[in-house]
């Protein structure tokens, strides 16, 4: 995971937004594929993007598994692997 800090509230992903954007260059993250796990939802993503400093080429698959309360997501954990996720999903 790029960033493996724990960030909490709207302030929190605001933060890690800036962080990646302050390490990676030419930053995409690209949704890839949806799972309904119930009141949580799988998606794998690609992120991708160059090192700011290194200009080292990433090109990866992450997923993440969000937790849906009341229309809204209340918590974001990040995977390396997809079926990880699905294992913490229970899907």
């Amino acid at each position: 995971v790029p960033d493996p800090q724990v960030y909490r509230g709207h302030e929190g992903v605001l933060s890690s937004l800036r962080v990646s954007r302050a390490v990676f260059t030419e930053l995409e993250v690209v949704p890839e594929e949806f799972v309904d796990a119930g009141d949580q939802v799988v998606v794998v993503i690609r992120f991708q993007g160059k090192g700011r400093e290194s200009r080292v080429p990433v090109d990866e698959r992450l997923a993440h598994v969000w937790t849906i309360r009341d229309g809204k997501a209340v918590r974001l954990d990040v995977h390396s692997r997809r079926d990880e996720a699905l294992r913490a999903a229970g899907a």
